[in-house]
């Protein structure tokens, strides 16, 4: 039997995170409220189903392994290491299902951060990943929910907003990608 690639990955998810439901639960939901977010906008249901189901492929690898596929493609290791996961799902949707679709790999790589010019298939997963119904009972994914299958930019900013103010409280500093797309909004 010849599995479609979005078979597989969900067949690898399965496997990967066997321990981890609550994980495997997040991941499925942002999948499921991706569709209803694409088909909602009319934007590319494909594209949205592989970056979702990709987004956090990798987010158990330990640290050392995630050092290891990051040197192996190359990516800068000083960033936070809060995002390997994305980077190095980023590498996996490349060099294991052989994903060439820039829109899909970006949103992969850059769904924690944002990042200026940003597309719909990011918008979608960025949103998605804050207000899947499975695992997020947070304010801000409340919040969010209210806006967004009324305007993805409404919603995206109020993420955005709220991750300056956790920011702030927990006293890191974003990225610059994150910076760069407030000022864009």
């Amino acid at each position: 039997m010849i599995l479609n690639l979005e078979d597989q990955i969900k067949a690898a998810l399965k496997v990967n995170y066997v321990d981890k439901s609550k994980r495997y639960m997040h991941i499925m939901g942002v999948y499921e409220k991706s569709i209803k977010l694409s088909e909602h906008y009319k934007k590319d249901t494909n594209k949205v189903i592989l970056a979702s189901l990709m987004h956090d492929y990798t987010k158990y690898l330990s640290k050392e392994k995630q050092i290891e596929l990051m040197q192996e493609a190359n990516y800068d290791t000083s960033i936070s290491s809060n995002l390997y996961h994305a980077y190095t799902a980023e590498y996996l949707a490349k060099s294991l299902y052989g994903i060439k679709d820039k829109e899909i790999l970006n949103a992969i790589k850059y769904h924690p951060t944002g990042h200026p010019k940003m597309t719909d298939t990011l918008k979608i997963l960025m949103i998605a990943d804050i207000t899947e119904e499975n695992t997020r009972d947070y304010q801000v994914s409340k919040e969010v929910r209210k806006y967004e299958f009324i305007s993805l930019d409404k919603a995206l900013k109020i993420k955005l907003e709220y991750m300056v103010k956790d920011a702030k409280k927990r006293n890191y500093e974003l990225s610059d990608y994150t910076k760069e797309l407030i000022k864009e909004l």
